[in-house]
This record gives structure tokens, sequence and C-alpha cells, in this order.
């Protein structure tokens, strides 16, 4: 063999060796192009603060460790729209809907606790969800955290914000009070019953043939004074407090025009929240009952995983003839 044909056949054998070495795979070179991960959630919490906190180090948190979170991603990849995460042992997985991440940083949410329909509406940047006004279920009180996330940075640790405002109304009897209590009927006057929230844009929107109108709870059987059963506990859609403050009413011991409470609330009881009742925020009143009237004062705070409003002052309602 001469030595041209010798110096080829090492060149061949050389490069045959190299490419047997690690690292020498399409595949290999096709990701040093471009990482890939999939997303990856151990941890995710809920904030005992304000949706509109300017710091979350105003309250502290709950970690979830059951149920499941809904997640969503708006830009840096495939947009996916309220994809179930359910937690197991100790983290948060899908089935068969893995959200794969690239290089490039994704806008992603989540909130909780998912809904499969109903709730969650529109895609990508435009999804919403849909709220009204209820009775406080665990199971309706959304929570939303927003989120980035790549192939470098694939084990976020959201942190959730009620984006509902949570109002309790608890009845005592003052000695002048000689029925029994019972709440037969509540009503709070001018309230939006309809709203979205966008979970990328972060804005409240009325329902556009939605104005304000009275939220009613009617034919009511397990709410009495100065029981175990005394307070009506709602969810509410935040709204700004007007100057003639919060007109509510309620019937006391029968549905008659006679057993008929009502009054305002003035504008300075929420003051401390900029004349708001603000989401992630926990409003508890004290309604004390009277012959001629009721007083309307702040309620002790328990601890409700939220940030409780500071009130003060007492409010002294005289039943409308």
């Amino acid at each position: 063999m001469d030595m041209k044909r010798r110096y080829l056949l090492y060149a061949v054998v050389a490069g045959i060796t190299l490419c047997l070495l690690p690292g020498c795979s399409a595949v290999d070179e096709q990701g040093a192009i471009g990482e890939t991960a999939t997303l990856s959630i151990n941890r995710i919490s809920v904030g005992h603060f304000p949706l509109e906190a300017a710091t979350r180090a105003v309250g502290g948190i709950t970690v979830l460790k059951e149920g499941t979170v809904g997640i969503s991603r708006a830009s840096g990849g495939e947009a996916r729209d309220n994809v179930p995460y359910t937690y197991g042992a100790s983290s948060w997985t899908t089935f068969g809907e893995n959200i794969l991440l690239s290089e490039t940083t994704s806008q992603m949410v989540a909130y909780y606790p998912y809904s499969a329909s109903g709730v969650y509406t529109g895609t990508g940047s435009d999804a919403v969800l849909n709220m009204a006004p209820c009775l406080y279920e665990a199971s309706k009180d959304l929570c939303v955290g927003n989120f980035t996330a790549s192939a470098t940075d694939y084990d976020p640790t959201p942190i959730l914000s009620h984006i509902y405002t949570r109002v309790s109304f608890r009845f005592v009897k003052r000695f002048t009070y000689k029925g029994t209590g019972v709440i037969r009927s509540f009503i709070l006057k001018d309230m939006p019953l309809m709203a979205t929230y966008g979970l990328f844009s972060h804005e409240y929107t009325a329902f556009a043939d939605e104005v304000p109108t009275d939220y009613r709870l009617n034919n009511l059987t397990n709410v009495t004074a100065d029981t175990d059963h005394s307070t009506i506990d709602l969810l509410l859609i935040p709204m700004l407090i007007l100057a003639d403050g919060k007109t509510f009413a309620f019937y006391a011991d029968g549905t008659e025009y006679e057993n008929l409470y009502e009054g305002t609330i003035p504008q300075s009881l929420f003051a401390s929240t900029g004349n708001i009742i603000q989401a992630g925020y926990h409003y508890r009143f004290k309604v004390l009952l009277g012959d001629d009237g009721f007083v309307v004062e702040p309620d002790s705070p328990t601890v409700s995983g939220r940030n409780e409003a500071a009130l003060s002052g007492s409010y002294e309602v005289v039943v409308d003839d």
C-alpha cells in the first residue's frame, strides 16, 4: 500500500473513531442548538396578602397540598390553556398534557381551584375567569398567580393571590331586641353581579350589559343571631365604595315590612383600603340588632388565610321609616 492510500485509511478510521465517542450523535447536536425541558412544579402557595400588594412580604403564605390547579401559557411557546395539574405525593403532575419549555421564557399563569368548564373562558393572553358573588365556599374562592418558566428554569414556585374580596356579617342581639334573631333575607344594594378577571391583563371587567344591582339571599333558614350559625359569609367582586356609602338590608324574624332593617355603611369605614372593597382582604362586620335599628362595628378577626382589613369605629344605623 502506497503512502497516499495509507494516509487516507488512517483518516477514515480516525473519523469513525471520533463519531463513536460520546456527544457526537445527531440528537445531541440538535440539543446543543436549543435546550428543552418539561414543566415541573413541586410547590404552589397562596399568599395572605391583597392582590395588588406592592410587596408580598406583607403577609404569610399557605402551601397547597391538595386539589388541582389550571395552568396556561400565553407566550414563549405553543399556547396552552387550562391544563390541569393535580397534587400527588409531593408534587403537581398532569396526565398526557405536559407543557414543553424551551430556552425562550414562557409567560404563564396558574389558578386554583381548577374548573373544567364554566369558570375558565378564552384562550392565550385573552383568557379570563368568570366571577359572580356567592356564599363563601373554599371551592369557589379563586386564586391566581403569574410566573415565568424556561428550559433552564423549569421548576417554578408560583404564589397565588385571591381575586375575590371576602365580607362577613355576624349578627348579635342587643338586650333591647326581644326576637329570636332569625335572618330571613339579606340584600346588598348596587353590587356588580357578573364580571371577568383577565389572567394576563389583571383587569376586572363587568359584562357589557351588566350594571350594578342588588345581590339578594332569600329564604334563609340557617342564620340566627347569637348562635354558632350567626354569620353570612360572602365572596364579592371588588368594587369602589362611593361617597354615599354602601347600603345593605335584611329581614329579621319575618318577611313583613316591619321586619325590614335597612341602612347605609359610610364610605369612611373602607378608608384603610382606599374606599374599595379590595381583592385579597377579609372585611368582618358585627351587626348588633335592636328594636329600633342596628349598629355595625368591626368584628374580631380570626385566621382566614387573607389579609384582615383594618376597620375601626362604630356606625349606628336607624331603621328607615
